[in-house]
């Protein structure tokens, strides 16, 4: 005698529909980004660093090609023991700092700072109005600008449309602080980039109490950050 085995209807759809959402949620790990988010600093002596997170269950290395003063970061999937977060000093080099992000030996940023070594002198034009900012990078468009200047230094925010540069205009004068923060969105499908622009007196060889204060316009630091889509 075969015995028939009869399963409930309710059970089959059930299981169906458990199975279906099973493969909806899995998360394609190619479609998610690994290096999640960093912070760029540069303190009152003028050392530069990188704080950067990567996503769970990834880990990363890092590596200087000195050949053309590149700071490597390589995300990969796997080592799940590995720490989500990690640091680094970085050099200044012909003043400038390249780094390079990849995941999965694919590039996926690229990092740029120029600038110029904190000279302790009063005649420095470095070290004449910016003490120490950083630049925090909090998703895929979205960054943080905290900065310091000293006292009597004047700040303008501006956007260069021509050369889609965000500006940050520092001049003796009349202060509002020492201390700003400054959100940034980046524009779809272009760089981002920031500039401290200084503005530097030219020394007069007159004595005329009529002469108007020349000035000299000084880029320093520049940051630049360049995202690639596959």
């Amino acid at each position: 005698m075969i015995k028939k085995y009869i399963f409930p209807l309710t059970l089959l759809v059930s299981t169906l529909i458990s199975c279906s959402n099973e493969e909806s949620t899995t998360t394609n790990p190619e479609n998610e980004n690994l290096f999640k988010s960093y912070k760029i600093s540069r303190d009152a002596q003028g050392k530069y660093s990188i704080d950067y997170n990567v996503a769970e269950g990834a880990y990363s290395e890092t590596n200087k090609d000195i050949s053309n003063n590149t700071n490597g970061v390589y995300v990969f999937e796997g080592n799940a023991t590995a720490s989500k977060k990690a640091s680094n000093n970085l050099e200044l080099e012909n003043n400038k700092i390249n780094i390079e992000v990849f995941e999965n030996n694919q590039q996926r940023r690229s990092i740029t700072v120029e600038d110029e070594m904190i000279v302790m002198n009063k005649n420095s034009e470095n070290s004449a109005f910016l003490t120490e900012y950083s630049l925090e990078n909090l998703n895929e468009d979205e960054y943080i600008l905290d900065f310091k200047v000293k006292e009597g230094i004047n700040v303008v925010f501006d956007y260069n449309d021509e050369e889609n540069i965000y500006e940050v205009h520092l001049k003796e004068g009349l202060s509002t602080g020492t201390t700003f923060t400054k959100v940034y969105k980046r524009i779809a499908g272009l760089p981002l980039k920031i500039d401290f622009v200084n503005y530097i007196k030219y020394e007069s060889q007159s004595k005329s109490l009529n002469q108007e204060v020349s000035y000299r316009l000084h880029s320093r630091p520049r940051i630049g950050d360049v995202s690639y889509v596959y």
